[in-house]
């Protein structure tokens, strides 16, 4: 029983801890969080998701990280050994 509560209790900090940073809904977004919303779109093919959606609250800080993760996927030497392997 305890093992039970436990689980739950976990399970319902997870969900709550999910919902401290929901999405911006677009009509609350600011011209620079739309214009980073767009620029991301267009970088990666997708709508900001994932790490993005709280990192879009500063929307310098969300494109310079998705432009960190653009250049050790694809420019960095990491995105060169794992393409070999």
């Amino acid at each position: 029983m305890a093992a039970s509560l436990a689980l739950v209790s976990g399970l319902c900090s997870t969900v709550m801890a999910q919902d401290r940073m929901p999405p911006i809904a677009a009509d609350k977004m600011t011209d620079a969080q739309v214009k980073a919303a767009q620029e991301f779109k267009a970088a990666r093919g997708t709508d900001v998701f994932g790490p993005f959606v709280p990192l879009l609250r500063s929307p310098d800080l969300m494109n310079r990280v998705r432009a960190l993760g653009d250049y050790l996927r694809f420019k960095s030497v990491l995105a060169r050994s794992s393409a070999s392997s």
